[in-house]
């Protein structure tokens, strides 16, 4: 028997061996009495039934007992089902989680590809004259980015006010040869913004940064270059301002490539994580 249950079995069967044997003792001696006296111990057979009454008690606590111990068998169950219960459900969400992940990671890495993918179509050609013919060089990959920063300091000057006049002449003038290269950059940083990590909102922040320093770090200060004179051209998407100044981006520029005048066009956030 498990827990016990054998003790109550005992007291149970030894009690009924026990009525038995009384009752057939009582039988064995009244039969043995004769008629005159059997009558009177009938009359005394009372004590039997007080004892068998008494029995019956015994019994009855041993049934409550009994119920109490199954009772209790079935809250352990309930407790032990119930714990199976928020495993399997932290599993699952654990599970939900590591999916998340990894869709996410899916989505992002595929944009880095193709980020670098854009970068290797790049082309770009600039030319000087020299006897009177155009002599050119050609620029492909990232090597682009060189000259493109050079034609914005050759054509733009330090007054902010008319900067949005100089850079649009000088962004219709070298096309789309890098606006799809800026805006893949900013559709991986804005993935990484929307995704959620986790529920605590500083290591949400964390994660977030973790993957976007994977995509700045690949960036050269000519690049980082380009994107801040181009997100801050008043005609072009605000979302690039806003992601760069929630996440610091220009916080390792470098000063050479940039006018002192230029910095008002983004907030102190934009170069410093501490800032206000």
């Amino acid at each position: 028997m498990k827990n016990n249950n054998w003790v109550f079995w005992f007291i149970g069967l030894g009690s009924i061996l026990f009525m038995s044997f009384i009752l057939w003792q009582n039988y064995l001696y009244a039969t043995s009495l004769g008629k005159d006296y059997q009558g009177l111990f009938g009359d005394m057979f009372g004590a039997s039934n007080a004892l068998f009454t008494g029995l019956s008690f015994v019994g009855v606590i041993i049934a409550i007992l009994l119920q109490r111990q199954e009772l209790k068998l079935q809250r352990n169950e309930l407790e032990l089902t119930r714990n199976e219960m928020e495993l399997t459900r932290d599993e699952f969400s654990t599970q939900n989680e590591t999916m998340s992940i990894q869709r996410f990671e899916n989505t992002f890495f595929q944009l880095i590809s193709l980020h670098h993918s854009i970068i290797s179509d790049l082309k770009h050609s600039t030319y000087k004259i020299k006897n009177g013919s155009r002599i050119y060089t050609y620029y492909e990959g990232r090597n682009v980015f060189t000259p493109i920063v050079e034609a914005i300091f050759n054509n733009i000057s330090n007054d902010v006010n008319s900067y949005n006049i100089q850079y649009k002449n000088l962004y219709e003038g070298l096309g789309d040869k890098y606006i799809h290269y800026i805006r893949n950059i900013f559709q991986i940083v804005k993935i990484v913004d929307n995704h959620t990590f986790n529920k605590n909102e500083e290591l949400n922040r964390n994660e977030k940064e973790k993957y976007i320093s994977i995509v700045w770090n690949q960036l050269s200060d000519h690049e980082i270059t380009l994107i801040f004179y181009h997100s801050c051209y008043e005609e072009e998407i605000s979302d690039y301002k806003l992601l760069i100044e929630k996440y610091s981006l220009f916080r390792n520029i470098k000063d050479i490539f940039i006018y002192d005048e230029f910095k008002v066009l983004y907030s102190n956030k934009a170069y410093n994580k501490k800032a206000p």
